[in-house]
């Protein structure tokens, strides 16, 4: 049990640091479980607003994960983070 837990911590610190700090310097996500497994609702800054994969209402942008366990979530939420930085970067060059 304690491999999973030091995995699940090593998962949240990840992505704690890679993603959009938007609520006063901290990144505003949720981790919750369901029926098929956990699901992790990650929302965005503005700039990702308009890429594909993003959800938005409003001024309110997001993506929604899942997988069968937390760290699976967690890692999905990861590389589609990475994916969209580099469609934001790729974005950016294109200006």
């Amino acid at each position: 049990m304690q491999d999973n837990s030091t995995t699940l911590n090593d998962a949240i610190a990840q992505l704690n640091e890679r993603a959009p700090h938007i609520v006063n310097g901290h990144p505003l996500w949720s981790l919750t479980s369901r029926s098929f497994g956990f699901e992790i609702h990650l929302h965005l800054s503005d700039e990702y607003a308009e890429l594909d994969g993003v959800s938005t209402a409003g001024d309110v942008s997001w993506v929604i994960f899942d997988g069968p366990e937390p760290v699976d979530a967690i890692k999905k939420a990861i590389d589609e983070l990475d994916n969209l930085n580099v469609q934001l970067a790729a974005k950016a060059v294109a200006a």
